[in-house]
């Protein structure tokens, strides 16, 4: 049984190698320095895993040597500790761990109260000799024999598994379950070898659950996805450290924005970047002015870069420069995209820094919103009653992109049957209700990408709207605060739409992530979703 088991084992790591190349491999490492440096001091702890399953190990940097197979699980651990908090008093249920790294890190690194694997090929003798309590092994025809469990977690077997096999699952495992980590294929349109995002999708939406799909990064395969969710009132404590203002900081150093060259929604950008990694760290933030800024608020409530005179500045390029900055040192943020997939396909992006910024921590989030908010409350689109509404934030252009930035940038300026298919998306979400759909857009003729869109969806439940053009400021702020009006969000990764989608509490919201280039012509090919039913 444990040679069968260590032959499992082995091939499991040397088809992660393969999929992961050793440049990908050193991105797992990167992201747990990065996000999860917590967890690297337990390390040691976590090498008894490769010892006890006889797995191939390679040296990684600071964290030493390990099977790349062990490496990605303690990246996942880092992931389901951000997103679920403290477990000791949770129950956890794993669907298909015959590889029991993940049980063995998440025993050392948050705890558990209990955890049950479903796999009738697991090895017990493995989890007695690493000394891991409470832990129980079950088959898939006992899952009605279950105690109440807190969190299920799939790494992958799921898609090995038949369709009924899988249908079983979701029904009895997955659906009633409050929280989940899951990671399987993405399979967009419905096929008889495997259940789709939404088929996911429509099974948690029969409970109030909150959560995000995403592709899988760093690429374990570029077809993984990752769906989390939990339910929508378990909020975590934030991780930002107490605001310091300048009166209290005396000679510290302080951190401000970089003005942009670009629109509006850089600047935003820009500007959320560096007040986050402020107040991360524990460091004053001072606003640097950029056009329009007077509108929000944040120009009352921020101290001004006017008001503080300073030794000297730097610019920000690594993060182990914020701690070695001098006292009186503004520490200037530039701007950064937020999509990675920028860094590797614009040139002007690669030698950019990127910072890893948790939008969805609760009390950042709520200090943005505060601090961009309007200053007057100005009229706003508001959908009709009745309907689940849906703002599709169509970035074309209008009078300031050229053709080659359009070109460069397929994620903020997607093609049509990107929005198209979002829709269609959500109409099968909610496939009973009535839905109303308005168009945001730069593009000088608003009313025929409507009709364009209509047509193209073809469907009597839904009713499309558009507002006008208007390049004005008042119209660009029209656009900004409408967005919040309504139920679902569609948008490009457009600095603009990006951060008008923080100011709202979406059912739906859905970006796009990646794209290939077929025939000359862009194919969105990944998107992400974040909801909140």
């Amino acid at each position: 049984m444990r040679s069968f088991a260590l032959i499992s084992l082995l091939i499991l790591s040397i088809n992660v190698l393969k999929a992961a190349p050793p440049k990908q491999n050193m991105q797992y490492l990167n992201v747990i320095e990065e996000e999860y440096p917590d967890i690297l001091p337990l390390c040691d702890r976590f090498r008894q895993i490769d010892a006890l399953s006889q797995l191939p190990v390679q040296p990684y940097g600071s964290a030493g040597s390990f099977s790349p197979t062990t490496l990605r699980y303690i990246k996942i651990a880092g992931d389901i500790k951000r997103e679920f908090g403290d477990l000791r008093e949770r129950h956890i249920v794993e669907i298909g761990g015959d590889y029991w790294g993940l049980c063995k890190i998440l025993a050392e690194y948050t705890g558990f109260a209990r955890y049950t694997i479903i796999d009738s090929k697991f090895n017990r003798d493995l989890i007695n000799e690493a000394g891991i309590q409470n832990v129980r092994c079950i088959n898939s025809d006992e899952l009605d024999q279950l105690e109440p469990w807190d969190l299920v977690i799939n790494c992958l077997s799921f898609s090995e598994m038949e369709f009924k096999d899988q249908t079983h699952y979701l029904e009895k495992l997955i659906q009633p379950a409050p929280r989940g980590y899951m990671i399987f294929p993405y399979s967009p349109k419905k096929e008889t070898d495997f259940l789709t995002i939404d088929d996911f999708l429509i099974a948690l939406f029969t409970k109030p659950s909150k959560g995000r799909l995403q592709p899988e990064l760093p690429v374990g395969h570029p077809d993984h996805y990752i769906l989390a969710w939990k339910p929508p009132s378990e909020v975590l404590p934030s991780s930002m450290k107490e605001k310091v203002s300048i009166s209290a900081a005396d000679n510290l150093a302080v951190i401000t924005n970089r003005r942009c060259m670009g629109r509006l929604g850089d600047n935003l950008v820009s500007y959320c970047h560096a007040k986050w990694l402020a107040r991360k760290y524990g460091f004053p933030f001072i606003y640097s002015y950029f056009p329009q800024a007077e509108a929000f608020k944040l120009s009352e409530l921020d101290p001004s870069s006017k008001s503080f005179s300073s030794a000297s500045s730097r610019k920000i390029s690594k993060k182990k420069q914020i701690f070695e900055a001098q006292s009186s040192t503004v520490m200037i943020i530039p701007y950064f995209p937020e999509n990675r997939l920028e860094y590797e396909k614009i040139p002007d992006h690669r030698d950019r820094p990127y910072f890893f910024v948790d939008w969805e921590d609760t009390e950042f989030r709520k200090e943005i919103i505060e601090c961009l908010s309007p200053k007057k409350d100005d009229e706003t689109a508001k959908p009709p009653e009745g309907y689940l509404s849906i703002a599709v934030h169509v970035r074309k252009g209008g009078t300031f992109d050229n053709t080659r930035e359009i070109r460069c940038r397929p994620l903020k300026f997607p093609p049509d049957a990107y929005y198209i298919e979002q829709i269609e998306r959500i109409a099968r979400i909610y496939k009973d209700r009535p839905i109303y759909v308005y168009i945001f857009t730069d593009d000088l003729k608003p009313e025929e990408i409507t009709k364009s869109f209509a047509a193209a969806v073809n469907n009597p439940r839904i009713v499309f709207a558009h507002g006008p053009y208007d390049p004005s400021k008042k119209g660009l702020f029209y656009d900004f605060y409408s967005l919040k009006n309504f139920d679902c969000l569609i948008r490009s990764t457009s600095s603009f739409s990006f951060i008008g989608a923080l100011l709202g509490n979406y059912k739906i919201a859905i970006a796009p992530t990646h794209y290939v280039t077929k025939d000359n012509e862009v194919l969105i090919d990944k998107i992400e979703m974040t909801f909140n039913n």
